[in-house]
């Protein structure tokens, strides 16, 4: 199976989605399934947001979401749902939350891509530690992935087993939008899914967020090199000014006033401000280099005397 991502954050809580997801990284007998890990849901049919523990996309089967319960004890007492060692307790039970997660899910991608909605979308609750022996006209006995089952058979097989019962389900119901022949998702559907769901992307700094970036480091550059100038100039020093930001340093000359006396000086031109970036640019990144320490600049000079 393809993981995305290929590895679980160690910081994982749930020791039962450690688990789930080295028992899919461990499958080699399914390359063209691909198993979304920690999915979230911007938009959720019921809260502002949502989470999937494994969403599971098969060609020729379906889209499975799976929500892994890695609790060692599980009881559920006067509509209930505990797990552990909670204390309190949760109405929703785990069907409920992976049917509304998957329902989610396939809204939003039928949505805005019609022709996805004959592929088929179904939940399952996994609980790798506890065997649910237990039967409820809440939840369907082919939704749930225990101990005994994981302990039978390959994990692969037993999400298999689960899409196969959903499909002949909606083989029995004649449910219009279901065609058990046609053997959807394709592979391209399939691909789309993920694209849709968890794309890949990168992006760049623009270049007017480049140059506004670099015209902000260069005007603090000069204020840490005034700030020590004056102080300078106010023990008594005669100070060699060295302004590289034409603003900066017509700022500043006029805050030295008549102690400044006007050495030589080039009047920035047409685009000397852009060439002026692009010059500190380099010259920063090679002083970084080179262990220096702080970038040297052209620049025109003013000399404050006293």
């Amino acid at each position: 199976m393809h993981l995305i991502p290929l590895t679980i954050d160690p910081q994982t809580p749930s020791e039962g989605e450690q688990l789930i997801f080295e028992h899919l990284a461990a499958d080699e007998a399914h390359p063209v399934w691909t198993v979304l890990h920690s999915q979230d849901i911007a938009r959720h049919r019921r809260q502002m947001e949502g989470e999937i523990d494994f969403l599971i996309v098969a060609p020729g089967l379906g889209v499975l979401v799976l929500e892994v319960k890695g609790c060692r004890r599980l009881r559920r007492e006067h509509g209930l749902w505990y797990y552990g060692g909670d204390i309190e307790g949760r109405a929703r039970s785990p069907f409920k939350q992976a049917a509304e997660a998957m329902h989610s899910v396939r809204e939003r991608l039928v949505r805005h891509r019609p022709h996805l909605a004959d592929v088929l979308f179904w939940s399952a609750v996994c609980f790798p530690f506890i065997e649910l022996t237990d039967e409820s006209e809440e939840w369907n006995p082919r939704q749930v992935v225990d101990k005994i089952r994981l302990d039978q058979r390959a994990i692969a097989d037993c999400l298999t087993s689960v899409v196969q019962q959903a499909r002949r389900r909606a083989a029995e119901l004649r449910m219009p939008w279901f065609d058990q022949a046609v053997g959807e998702p394709s592979p391209e559907h399939c691909d789309e899914i993920v694209q849709a769901l968890r794309p890949d992307f990168e992006l760049f700094e623009s270049p007017k967020a480049r140059a506004k970036r670099v015209d902000e480091e260069i005007l603090h550059y000069t204020e840490e090199r005034f700030e020590a100038a004056r102080r300078s100039h106010a023990a008594g020093k005669s100070v060699l000014f060295l302004s590289h930001h034409p603003s900066a340093h017509d700022r500043r000359r006029r805050e030295l006033g008549e102690g400044l006396a006007a050495g030589r000086q080039s009047l920035p031109g047409r685009g000397s401000a852009r060439r002026s970036r692009r010059a500190f640019a380099r010259e920063r990144g090679r002083s970084l280099a080179g262990g220096t320490g702080e970038p040297r600049r052209r620049e025109r000079r003013v000399c404050a005397r006293r």
